[in-house]
Order: C-alpha cells, then structure tokens, then sequence
C-alpha cells in the first residue's frame, strides 16, 4: 500500500469521527482530550523517551497535567478549575527554584519546554473546545476542518504538479509557492461548496463573502502552523511527530495547521457572538 494510500484509508477513519464529535460539547471535548494527549506524548518525546517504568509513569503524569483543561470540559468541569491547578504547579515550580538558588535563566530552562508546550498545544486545543460551545460552533469546526484539510490536500497536489519556487527551503524543502497558491485556492473553492450545501440544509454560516475571507485566513495559517511544526521537528532532529497515524505520521503532524487556524476562527466567532 502506498503512502498516499495510507493517508486517504486513516483520513477516512479518523475524519468522519471527528466531523461527529463536532455534534456535541462534550463528546468533541472528549475526542480532543484524545488528541491533546497524543499531542503532547509526541511533543515530550521529541526530548525524552521513556524507558523504565519509572519514567512511563512521569511520562504519562505529565500528558495528564497538559490535558486537564481540555479533559475537565470533557467531564463536565471548569476549565478554569484546570488552568489554576496548572498555574498553581508552575508557581510551585518557581519557589522550588528560587529555593534551589537557581539563576533566572536556570528556572527558564527547566520551565521553558513546558510552558511553550502548555501554549502551543494545551491552549490551541483548548480554543478549538470553546470555538465549538458558541451558537454554530458545530458549522465553525466543520469549516475549520474542512478548510485545512482541502488547504494540506491541494498544496500537496499543487505542489507536487506545479511546483518549482521553493517556499522557506530552510524549514521545508519540499514546500513551493505554487503549492501555497493551490492550498489557499483550494480553500476558497471549498468555502464556497461548504457554504451553499450548509445554507441548502438549513444550517447556520455567514455570509459568502465572510466565508471566503475566512478560508483564505484559515489556509494561510494553516500552511505556517505546518512549517512552524517543521521547525520544530527540525530543532529536534526528527522526521515526523510520531506514527499514531498511518500515511500521516503524528496526531501533531496532523492537527499542526487545525491548531494555527483555531487562532483567527476563535478571534472571529467570539467578535461575532458565533458563527453567524
């Protein structure tokens, strides 16, 4: 089975699953506590794999702190409840070194790896939670992913047909301009299918022209949260997050865009009371 093979079988798995979850607070909250997790299993192995059981169980302790503001909706829970019991343990963390003689610089290293994961993957995550408990957050999760899954597919293509101007050689040698360009295309075409099917059946979305100004916004930051993945996979020497997802590689190499597009689609719904 080839790789694009592989991709398209797991993309037909783990999609429509998704695409699901979106239909209920806390089944989505639950799904992305899932996702949360693996995000974060990923991220710390970048620099340490466990091995003794010992480790496995820090390990998992600490993919259980960088879930709990998601996994606390996903129960019923406030998430505020969970972000203060996080703030509290770095609190706790900063005394210890204060108490350690530490330099500043020595407690931002220790801490450094931790808070920017807690931002990058606990916090985007925890947005696209919220995005989906606003009125229509069920069609902004749909058209957030959608929008970046037709943006990946067509620079693929468009790249790989068209492309020859390299698009930040340093971080991705294989991304081109042209695949840029066929990305963003992709996801105003998408935009304008998604919007008359989902007014055809009565559900809610804004208007067509808000709609493409919004998928073009989409696609390009999920087109830099792939390369700022690349570069973080390239700081620490390795190919792919992981390998959770056949064809894909890491659940973090497959939610990397999802997570920059929840940004300015968390900005748009909350300006906007919904997605409306």
């Amino acid at each position: 089975m080839s790789n694009l093979q592989k991709r398209i079988l797991a993309s037909l798995i783990y999609f429509p699953l998704l695409l699901l979850a979106a239909y209920d607070s806390r089944l989505f909250a639950l799904y992305m506590t899932i996702v949360v997790g693996c995000c974060w299993h990923e991220y710390l192995s970048f620099r340490w794999v466990p091995v003794k059981f010992g480790d496995w169980v820090f390990h998992f302790f600490k993919i259980l702190l960088g879930s709990l503001p998601v996994l606390f909706v996903a129960i019923g829970s406030s998430s505020i409840a969970a972000f203060s019991i996080l703030f509290l343990i770095f609190q706790i963390r900063l005394i210890q070194g204060l108490m350690d003689q530490k330099s500043l610089k020595e407690i931002m290293e220790g801490l450094g790896f931790y808070v920017f994961g807690f931002f990058y993957l606990t916090g985007l995550i925890w947005l696209l939670v919220e995005i989906q408990q606003v009125p229509a957050g069920r069609e902004a999760i749909w058209f957030l992913l959608f929008v970046v899954a037709l943006t990946d597919t067509a620079a693929y293509f468009a790249g790989k047909t068209f492309g020859k101007t390299p698009f930040f050689q340093h971080i991705s040698p294989s991304k081109t301009w042209e695949g840029v360009v066929g990305g963003i295309s992709g996801a105003m075409i998408i935009a304008v299918i998604f919007h008359f099917t989902l007014k055809h059946f009565d559900f809610n979305m804004p208007a067509l022209t808000v709609s493409l100004i919004l998928a073009a916004v989409i696609a390009v930051a999920s087109i830099f949260g792939d390369l700022f993945e690349s570069l973080l996979k390239r700081s620490y020497g390795v190919k792919d997050s992981g390998t959770l997802i056949p064809g894909h590689g890491g659940v973090l190499d497959r939610f990397d865009g999802v997570v920059f597009a929840a940004v300015p689609v968390f900005f748009f719904v909350i300006l906007r009371g919904g997605f409306l």
